[in-house]
């Protein structure tokens, strides 16, 4: 039984953002929005109830460890992509019961670990009428789930292949990591507007640079990354 309702969110176009001057806020998800690695922290949540070994494998995966070996194999310019593999174990899955576990997954876990900084800035953008965007490289299911229980007028997220039998294949249709300048301009947003963005992904450092307001939150070990890139009116949150 389905136990939610998704409300429908409004498709980008051209004309709404070209015409309405209303000011446009920009959201990151993890680490922004909640404390949480929610793509990887997601999969923990959904395999503990529905695959315990794959919830081992996952575990195993992000110990410190395989961190370590994993974090060296790129810096040594082999191709191994964590992200990838650990969102490849949703190959298999029904997409409907992914889909209602990230709503659980959003309310009973997610709420425990919000940032009340950026969360005070997006109660005064909702009070101010703005138009809120959810942008993040998330999985959609999740992001999604977010957007709706947050209400934000859109959502831009990473998009996973389903299958015509109602599974998830294992694969990305479209990854916005390090892409959502450009999804976010080829969804027709001005950057003319009043663009407000809070972020603490250090790849998110060309789309601060394209905003007029931006709030950086960041930990002591990507302190000296974002001093040495910030411009005058951004505002930088150490957490």
């Amino acid at each position: 039984m389905n136990i939610f309702h998704w409300r429908k969110l409004r498709r980008f176009t051209i004309k709404h953002y070209s015409m309405d001057k209303k000011e446009i806020y920009l959201f990151d998800l993890c680490g922004t929005l909640y404390f949480s690695n929610t793509t990887y922290d997601f999969l923990l949540w959904y395999f503990k109830k529905y695959n315990r070994i794959k919830f081992l494998k996952i575990k195993l995966a992000l110990s410190l460890p395989f961190k370590i070996i994993w974090v060296t194999s790129k810096r040594i310019g082999l191709k191994f992509d964590i992200r990838k593999i650990l969102i490849g174990t949703l190959k298999g899955e029904m997409v409907s019961s992914v889909y209602e576990e990230a709503y659980l997954f959003v309310g009973e876990f997610l709420k425990n670990r919000e940032n009340p900084q950026i969360h005070e800035l997006f109660n005064e953008a909702k009070r101010k009428g703005a138009d809120m965007i959810l942008v993040s490289a998330s999985i959609d299911p999740v992001v999604r789930a977010v957007s709706n229980q947050l209400r934000f007028k859109n959502y831009l997220a990473t998009t996973l292949e389903k299958t015509a039998e109602g599974v998830f294949s294992g694969n990305i249709t479209k990854d916005l990591q390090g892409y959502k300048l450009e999804a976010l301009q080829k969804e027709g947003i001005d950057f003319y507007q009043e663009t407000t963005l809070a972020t603490d992904n250090v790849e998110d450092l060309q789309l601060a640079k394209a905003c007029k307001n931006v709030y950086i939150i960041t930990k002591k070990r990507k302190i000296g990354f974002w001093e040495r890139k910030k411009e005058d009116h951004w505002k930088i949150t150490y957490v």
